[in-house]
């Protein structure tokens, strides 16, 4: 089976010859495809569920793309429509109601994680417990050291990131982002070491460590990874939660929160170019969306339902887009609702658990991290605005075979 991705944004399920436990994972997981150039991290021609589309980057790092899909056509037409002005002062000065929606929206994804949370999990842990058993103890303990590898506390899970998206080395990937040269290359390791160590007195030599870490030695956990995640069991009917701070720092994982939200709102589907980090837990989310507690979201200001072809619909995106892009509601906090159909994922907890059943869980249990392979796409249904923050919810699928 060759890999959906025939360049640097997703082609990086790569055979890895330490994974021969059960033949089904071999058979299953994507053969290499040599990365070819791009402008940049993200952006290209690609394959989604066997038919090809053009990726735009929605943030520095190129971890996410967007690919119009028929609802970006939907939503153009809609855009062309005339609408009275009218109508459209009437609507938005009914602002009690629609905030009075937008909280009952935000109120049911932060209650319905935990009304599902034991069969949510009960499912998950064993299938993810049913998986790594069909392995051999070598190949267990080689995959649990690569999971280390993703959740350790110096950001390889962002090298990780960059490898799972085909780039043989960092320096490879940062000449596609625009930054070259020995100089540039530096000043990105101390800007990405300062996110989690202090980087005033690095060395040359840890300075080499890091700029090679990737290629030396988070290539070979990166592949097997991917494929122990790609020969899971799918997962189907889970509601899923992710939280992302939208601030577009590109020595980290966050996205751009403006282009991905506008993105939503003109119709195109997010394709996630790297693994994506998932848990069933609202606190847990709203953490990484860089938010305390759900109060400081701020106002609940309205929901936009791209399903719904109403005039009052249109009215609410037209306005959504004019408050985006005139900085009138909050994009660097952004909580994702995935509603799972046939994803690649695994529970991290349960994996780990199964492997080593007598030793105790480490300090990252606690996000109930359930972890999906690159190459999903999430296509945005509801868009809740809140003045310091927004929900998106939606379908989330597996785009490869």
């Amino acid at each position: 089976m060759r890999s959906e991705m025939p360049y640097p944004i997703n082609n990086a399920n790569h055979f890895n010859p330490y994974i021969n436990a059960h033949p089904l994972a071999s058979q299953q997981a994507p053969q290499a495809v040599a990365p070819r150039p791009v402008m940049r991290p993200g952006a290209g021609m690609g394959i989604v569920k066997g038919q090809q589309v053009s990726m735009t980057p929605l943030c520095r790092s190129g971890f996410t793309s967007a690919f119009p899909t028929q609802r970006t056509s939907m939503m153009a037409d809609r855009g062309r429509l005339a609408v009275s002005s009218r109508k459209t002062q009437q609507i938005l000065a009914n602002d009690a109601h629609l905030s009075q929606k937008a909280e009952r929206d935000m109120h049911a994804i932060s209650t319905l994680d935990l009304r599902s949370l034991d069969a949510t999990y009960e499912v998950i842990s064993r299938l993810s417990q049913h998986h790594i058993q069909r392995f051999s103890r070598q190949d267990i303990d080689t995959i649990i050291e690569a999971l280390d590898d993703y959740q350790g506390p110096h950001g390889d899970n962002l090298l990780m990131n960059i490898s799972a998206m085909g780039y043989p080395s960092l320096e490879h990937y940062l000449h596609h982002t625009g930054v070259s040269g020995p100089q540039a290359v530096e000043q990105f390791i101390r800007d990405f070491t300062n996110r989690h160590d202090d980087a005033s007195d690095l060395s040359e030599d840890d300075i080499d460590e890091i700029r090679t870490r990737l290629a030396e030695r988070l290539a070979e956990p990166t592949r097997i990874l991917l494929e122990f995640i790609h020969s899971s069991p799918r997962l189907s009917d889970i509601p899923l939660l992710k939280g992302a701070s939208g601030g577009d720092n590109p020595v980290t994982t966050q996205v751009n929160g403006v282009n991905t939200l506008l993105s939503a709102l003109d119709g195109n589907a997010i394709h996630f170019n790297g693994f994506l980090s998932t848990t069933s837990n609202y606190d847990v989310a709203l953490e990484f969306s860089d938010i305390q507690n759900h109060e400081d979201l701020g106002r609940p200001m309205y929901t936009v339902d791209l399903n719904n072809n109403s005039e009052e619909s249109e009215i609410l995106r037209r306005d959504a887009l004019r408050a985006v892009q005139s900085n009138e509601c909050g994009t660097d906090s952004i909580l994702y609702y995935f509603k799972s159909s046939n994803v690649a994922g695994i529970s991290v907890n349960a994996t780990k658990a199964s492997a080593y059943p007598n030793v105790a869980p480490d300090h990252l249990a606690t996000e109930d991290e359930i972890l999906l392979n690159p190459g999903h796409f999430f296509q945005p249904e509801q868009v809740v605005l809140y003045s310091e923050g927004v929900a998106m919810i939606g379908s989330l699928q597996y785009g490869k075979n």
